[in-house]
């Protein structure tokens, strides 16, 4: 965990330095619930996490990996940003029509957009110097919302992939089998044709997403 704190440390540093703001370590921190119209007009909930009293500072949009869970998982990634002086927005992931066989990531991307939109509109941030970062799955989305938006003043992705996501899977997959010793052909018919076959009756969504024509 301490090591995964000390990336989005990092990470703060360097958006900071695109935003033209240099970092600033926070002794305080506030969070303040909002809800906000996606779309679709559908609304969802957030947390937006800031230095106390801050006003006019950088801020960015948490776009989540994959699953459904809420955003209260991003609660100490959105800490950690906003003790590094960065506004940061943490809201709960649509989860109407996500499933292991289905999933919208252009529909994800307009949802991380209407964050982008409220987070502008807050006095702690200073709307030229608001972008979006991308965990996982999110680092599909994430570049998807900002290739849609001049709003978005710059974009960090974690974990993510040029590839599309069955591609992606079969590589983890053999990665993890490899690492535990799986060797030959077992790597083929356990690594690889599991994802084939899921692929294959339709059971895993977003398979062939292309990334790079976003």
């Amino acid at each position: 965990m301490l090591s995964i704190f000390r990336r989005i440390i990092l990470l703060t540093i360097m958006i900071a330095a695109v935003a033209g703001f240099p970092a600033a370590h926070a002794q305080h921190t506030t969070t303040a619930d909002i809800a906000f119209t996606r779309t679709d007009g559908t609304t969802t909930t957030g947390t937006v996490h800031a230095p106390a009293s801050a006003t006019g500072r950088p801020g960015v949009v948490l776009v989540h990996g994959s699953g459904n869970g809420s955003g209260e998982h991003y609660d100490y990634v959105a800490e950690a940003f906003a003790r590094a002086g960065i506004v940061a927005l943490r809201y709960d992931k649509r989860t109407e029509g996500y499933t292991p066989s289905h999933r919208d990531y252009s529909l994800l991307a307009d949802d991380a957009l209407a964050g982008l939109a409220a987070l502008r509109n807050r006095p702690e941030v200073d709307p030229a110097r608001v972008g979006l970062w991308g965990l996982s799955e999110g680092g599909w989305v994430a570049p998807l919302a900002a290739s849609r938006s001049a709003d978005a003043a710059f974009l960090i992705t974690i974990g993510a992939n040029s590839a599309a996501p069955a591609t992606q899977q079969t590589w983890a997959n053999e990665t993890r089998f490899g690492t535990a010793g799986v060797r030959g052909s077992m790597v083929d018919i356990l690594a690889r044709n599991g994802i084939r076959q899921l692929v294959a009756a339709g059971q895993f969504a977003q398979a062939d997403y292309d990334p790079s024509r976003c």
